[in-house]
């Protein structure tokens, strides 16, 4: 448990004036980092799935490190909202290279998942105020939706893709036109999710509800509307049925995660003392 303990010596005054600085800047201050700290070349394989910017000799100072942990965290969002928006194009194009790559990708997600948790948990053992204390528990849970997100695509989505193609099936017109719309929906619900994060923004969370609200129920109407297909004997629709109903399902459910970021953010203060948000 992260518990701030009672400041016993200078150093840790040190850090506490630091928090007090730098803790109104958050959102700021991991802007800045991202621009002055270049992103490391990927072509060295030891460097390939280590994390850019999270730095040891921070943590002693932990208003600083949160701010490095947010650069590394908003960067594993990004590898994984990449991979979600290739996630439909084996669907179309029957590219299984495409499967490689995101399979590749997970395990760097999961490299990365990794590296930033040990990170946070490290931070937390430090002498920290409340507010840094929910931080790092926001973060932690922050981290995990995005990485719980990747598990879906290369677990699930890849292995419906790779059925695709041996089968040979295909989409109706109207089901690809509900799954490119579905798809699409799912991606702006990652963007919102990171913007969120990166800003801290209640406002921008309480959206992302209100979306989600309206994509569950989207995906039952689109699946009301596959099934219809298949009454009618729609020959790509029930050749496909079982995918399309998969991969919308797969999609819901990444859109999900996706919210529970902006959950996170909306119950920060609750942390610490209570379990994270469940799904």
């Amino acid at each position: 448990r992260f518990i701030p303990r009672q400041i016993a010596n200078a150093h840790t005054v040190f850090n506490v004036g630091l928090a007090l600085i730098f803790l109104p800047f958050t959102s700021l201050a991991a802007s800045l980092v991202i621009r002055l700290l270049p992103d490391r070349p990927e072509a060295d394989r030891e460097w390939f799935y280590k994390a850019r910017h999270l730095d040891a000799d921070m943590i002693s100072a932990p208003a600083l490190a949160l701010n490095l942990a947010k650069v590394e965290i908003l960067r594993l969002g990004e590898k994984v909202k990449t991979m979600a928006v290739d996630s439909l194009e084996p669907f179309l194009d029957r590219n299984l290279d495409t499967l490689d790559h995101l399979h590749r990708e997970e395990d760097k997600v999961d490299a990365l998942d990794e590296q930033i948790t040990d990170y946070l948990v490290e931070i937390g053992r430090q002498e920290l105020s409340s507010e840094q204390a929910r931080e790092v528990y926001m973060m932690l849970h922050v981290t995990k939706q995005f990485e719980h997100i990747a598990d879906i695509i290369d677990k699930q989505i890849r292995p419906l893709a790779m059925k695709m193609v041996e089968q040979g099936a295909e989409f109706s017109d109207t089901g690809q036109t509900e799954v490119q719309s579905y798809h699409l929906k799912m991606i702006k619900q990652i963007s919102r999710a990171l913007e969120a994060f990166q800003e801290g923004s209640l406002e921008l969370a309480k959206h992302m509800s209100d979306k989600q609200k309206r994509y569950v129920a989207l995906e039952e109407d689109y699946r009301q509307s596959h099934f219809q297909r298949i009454n009618q004997a729609i020959s790509e629709s029930v050749a496909s049925s079982e995918i399309h109903l998969e991969l919308m399902d797969c999609y819901r459910r990444i859109s999900s995660y996706s919210n529970n970021v902006g959950r996170a953010i909306m119950s920060r203060d609750k942390f610490g003392a209570e379990d994270f948000p469940k799904d």
